[in-house]
């Protein structure tokens, strides 16, 4: 048994060396290619996140300033119902307003 625990950790040795030597040779071709693949995909990646924060900090601004529209046009919805018109202060409605205005009119026969 000693015997096949051994071959197997030979065995693994030569396979795991072989794989380091064969990757440091492969990345020796390979790194002249890939290197500049990569600063340009890195490059692509942080133009691309600085342009979607300026996009957002548009589009956070744009809501922002239709929330300030909003509010103002609400407060001034309140306001304008909280207070009487001089109309309805008086005791004189729109109704009432309108109808006298009928009555002063000149009689057409």
């Amino acid at each position: 048994m000693a015997w096949d625990e051994t071959k197997g950790f030979v065995a693994g040795f030569l396979v795991g060396a072989s794989a380091g030597w064969a990757a440091r040779e492969l990345l020796s071709v390979v790194s002249p290619i890939a290197k500049p693949l990569v600063k340009q995909g890195m490059k692509t990646a942080i133009l691309g996140y600085e342009r979607s924060r300026e996009v957002m900090a548009t589009c956070v601004e744009t809501l922002s300033d239709v929330m300030a529209e909003v509010q103002h046009e609400l407060q001034t919805e309140r306001a304008s119902a909280a207070a009487p018109s001089e109309d309805t202060a008086s005791g004189y409605t729109a109704q009432h307003t309108a109808a006298q205005a009928r009555s002063d009119a000149p009689e057409v026969v």
